[in-house]
């Protein structure tokens, strides 16, 4: 049995030359719950980081007024003393989740400068995500220093890299939780996470960008028909999460024989070092 979202969806826009254009909606038209919550992020940031604060922004599906959270990124100035703030994300994002009843998920994160502008021409996830889907909500928006992103194995690798490990430790997790919400969260993570690694080893040469889950699934099917229930199987983990620590296991189990081969030979082919970061 199959599940899908209520809302098909979408490939990002991308220019004559094949450059991903930013996807989200504009600030105005955003949602009147995130654009509320964005608000009290921006004061939150300020009310922290003061003068180190360069720019905040909204990412994800919020970003894009589609279900599925959202995360709000905070830039910091090129030469921020700011530091230690993991836990201060933690307790903001649960902060701002309760004082608008969001009911999504949604997360903080804190970047500085050189996260974002990586020295000797590496790869930034964090420069790719606020060029293809973000909005400014706070500050001066440093998108305007970043050139549109391409589709090429720099921007595949992350999804792949460490994919194995991904499975390996949330395999452990469901050993020592006996909680039926964090099973369920691993389910949901591990179906996502196969969705994409099947998705990131064929990014390149098919040239079209999504973080839409079906859309990622059908277009790895159309490079691996043989592999279509698999690929399915993994969408309906994510879709419809198990709480049944069993069974995630054994799904892990089962998608480590097919999947891990395909990520190998990328990783061979592409990145034969395991560098966690490739150059542009």
């Amino acid at each position: 049995m199959s599940f899908t979202f209520p809302i098909r969806g979408v490939f990002w826009p991308q220019d004559e030359f094949g450059r991903i254009l930013n996807i989200a909606v504009k600030r105005e038209h955003l949602s009147p719950l995130w654009s509320n919550l964005s608000e009290s992020a921006v004061d939150y940031a300020l009310e922290r980081f003061e003068n180190d604060l360069h720019s905040v922004y909204l990412t994800g599906p919020a970003a894009r007024n589609r279900p599925g959270g959202g995360s709000i990124i905070i830039v910091l100035q090129k030469n921020a003393s700011a530091s230690k703030y993991s836990s201060w994300c933690v307790s903001a994002a649960e902060a701002l989740r309760r004082d608008h009843k969001c009911k999504f998920g949604m997360n903080v994160h804190v970047l500085k400068w050189d996260e974002i502008f990586c020295p000797l021409g590496r790869y930034s996830p964090a420069k790719f995500r606020l060029s293809v889907n973000s909005i400014c909500v706070g500050g001066r928006a440093v998108t305007r220093l970043i050139t549109q992103q391409r589709i090429d194995e720099a921007v595949a690798n992350p999804m792949l890299v460490n994919f194995e490990k991904q499975l390996r430790s949330a395999k452990q997790k469901t050993l020592a939780s006996d909680s039926r919400r964090a099973i369920r969260t691993i389910s949901a993570n591990v179906g996502h996470a196969v969705v994409s690694a099947g998705y990131a080893t064929v990014m390149a040469a098919e040239q079209t960008y999504t973080e839409d889950l079906d859309i990622r699934r059908d277009i790895f099917a159309l490079y691996h028909p043989e592999r279509a229930e698999d690929i399915q199987r993994a969408y309906d983990m994510s879709a419809l999460p198990s709480y049944d620590p069993v069974q995630v296991r054994s799904f892990i189990n089962d998608t480590c024989e097919w999947v891990l081969p395909l990520v190998d030979n990328w990783l061979n082919a592409h990145n034969p070092e395991r560098l966690e970061l490739l150059s542009v």
